[in-house]
């Protein structure tokens, strides 16, 4: 693994709107620490820590997602420790004989690192090895990610005791990347930067540690897959005893056993949900009357899976099955797009979906009612901190070319969230937003101090692409992102598609390159 792959398909979060991308900066990087390196030290001690750029994803019903978007000083820095020491972590990792999440270097090329095992094998791995054990633990850890303590990355690599004797040591591998991870938090101990793929890196070191204290007690029979753990049992007492010292394991890198999720089960369990097997085999004929009427059934299907299981990603899953089993025929383009903007309307997290389904069809899609939907989305969510539903409603209507009236765009540029406030600015530039918008009130906020804030972002494209003019561009004073700018990089592209357009009839492969029962 090489840090310039790290940072150039593993840095920013794979949720963002397909314009935010870090592949200039990679390119960038090797040339940027060098000259980093000849800014005096005075200069760089004023950059010790920074905090991250928050975007807020929804999850299920009312619940989100913060994940984060760190400083590039920092996060090349956290990258470049991992990177030098990859064989080591990789060698450390193999420890584990639960782990179907060890990262890998991701051989398609679309992110830096996958997990050993895809989501399917996982769990067709676990069903086929239990076949002798009739009892079941199933388990994770409660919020992973944000309650790691940052400390225990050392604990993990070097023991807690050893760890804690050497707590000065700076060179000691597990330090060097707890001080790595805590520079891009402005030094925070409790949980690490979500989205970026460092996280899933530094979480599996904690949970190999974990595992391999699980089996020098027990020899476990089962499989984790990040912080899910299927553990097999030949009865429930031994169940019982290997999940409570399994609790104990957690509580030794203070983690929590996540008790709305855990049970001990007995076979015959199902593997697979009632609902995926009726979506993922609903049949579509390419007679475009009986397609219609089946088209309908799916979607009464979906909305009634999606009622019974509020839980899960039912909506997501759907729409995903529709665009690989439906031929859809042109007749029938109107009445699906209906469906298909009500259903974002009320699930807007699917509107990466809605876009996978659209672009390879957008000479038939009807504009007009496209902005009334996405109108009706930017609305609802914006100025609630719905980072990830204003910036891919704006993004979405850049890509149309769909005019966004000036009033709507006010409440986004007021929240001073930063992924919707830069696509909002790109809109605004791009002449696609009708009437007039005073876009001054941004100027104060773009200042030397919060280009290593959790505005960082904002200040920095606005100022490098001129969008926002000063004559005091905290850009000259900053010795960091100066660098940066002399070197032309960019963090948002806005000529960046999402897939690669296509003027044949969209494949599978074309669409979603990932296979369907991946998805869930």
């Amino acid at each position: 693994m090489d840090s310039k792959t790290l940072l150039s398909k593993g840095y920013f979060p794979k949720e963002l709107p397909p314009p935010f991308s870090s592949e200039s900066f990679a390119n960038a990087a090797d040339e940027v620490a060098k000259r980093w390196k000849g800014v005096s030290k005075t200069a760089r001690n004023k950059f010790r820590e920074s905090t991250c750029v928050k975007y807020s994803i929804p999850r299920i019903n009312y619940s989100r997602r913060i994940i984060s978007i760190p400083n590039p000083l920092h996060q090349h820095a956290l990258v470049e420790a991992i990177a030098a020491n990859w064989t080591q972590l990789v060698s450390f990792c193999k420890q584990s004989r639960l782990s179907a999440s060890r990262p890998i270097v991701d051989p398609s090329g679309i992110r830096s690192v996958t997990t050993l095992k895809k989501f399917s094998e996982y769990k067709r791995a676990y069903v086929k090895d239990s076949f002798d054990r009739l009892f079941e633990i199933r388990t994770d850890i409660a919020r992973f990610f944000p309650s790691i303590y940052t400390h225990s990355i050392a604990w993990a690599i070097h023991g807690k005791t050893a760890a804690k004797k050497n707590r000065g040591n700076r060179s000691a591998l597990g330090n060097v990347l707890d001080i790595a991870v805590r520079a891009c938090q402005s030094n925070q101990t409790i949980g690490i930067p979500i989205g970026p793929d460092t996280s899933i890196i530094l979480s599996e070191i904690i949970a190999t540690a974990i595992d391999v204290m699980l089996k020098e007690k027990y020899q476990v029979n089962g499989y984790r897959f990040v912080d899910d753990y299927h553990i097999f049992c030949k009865t429930h007492d031994e169940a019982e005893h290997i999940l409570k010292y399994l609790q104990s394991c957690f509580a030794k890198f203070e983690l929590d056993l996540n008790d709305a999720k855990t049970d001990i089960v007995k076979f015959p369990q199902p593997f697979e949900s009632k609902w995926t097997i009726e979506l993922s085999s609903f049949p579509f004929s390419r007679n475009a009357k009986r397609q219609k009427l089946q088209i309908g059934q799916f979607f009464s299907l979906l909305y009634q899976s999606c009622n019974n299981h509020p839980e899960e990603s039912v909506v997501k899953y759907g729409i995903k099955v529709l665009h690989r089993r439906c031929s859809l025929q042109k007749a029938n383009w109107s009445y699906l797009e209906s469906l298909l903007l009500k259903t974002v309307i009320a699930f807007p997290q699917t509107l990466p979906e809605l876009f996978y389904y659209l672009e390879p069809h957008r000479s038939y899609v009807d504009k007009t009612i496209l902005r009334r939907a996405l109108l009706e989305i930017l609305r609802n969510h914006s100025g609630k901190g719905h980072s990830f539903e204003v910036s891919w409603v704006l993004w979405i209507a850049k890509f149309f070319q769909i005019r966004i009236p000036a009033k709507d765009i006010v409440p986004v540029i007021q929240s001073q969230d930063v992924i919707p406030t830069i696509v909002a600015f790109d809109l605004y530039r791009s002449k696609l937003v009708s009437g007039k918008l005073d876009v001054r009130s941004i100027g104060p906020l773009l200042t030397e101090e919060s280009l290593l804030d959790d505005h960082w972002l904002l200040t920095y494209e606005l100022l490098k692409k001129g969008w926002i003019r000063k004559k005091d561009n905290p850009l000259k004073d900053s010795k960091y992102f100066k660098i940066l700018q002399d070197l032309k990089v960019d963090f948002y592209d806005s000529s960046k598609r999402l897939i690669r357009p296509i003027s044949r009839r969209p494949t599978v492969r074309d669409l979603i390159k990932i296979p369907l029962e991946e998805d869930y």
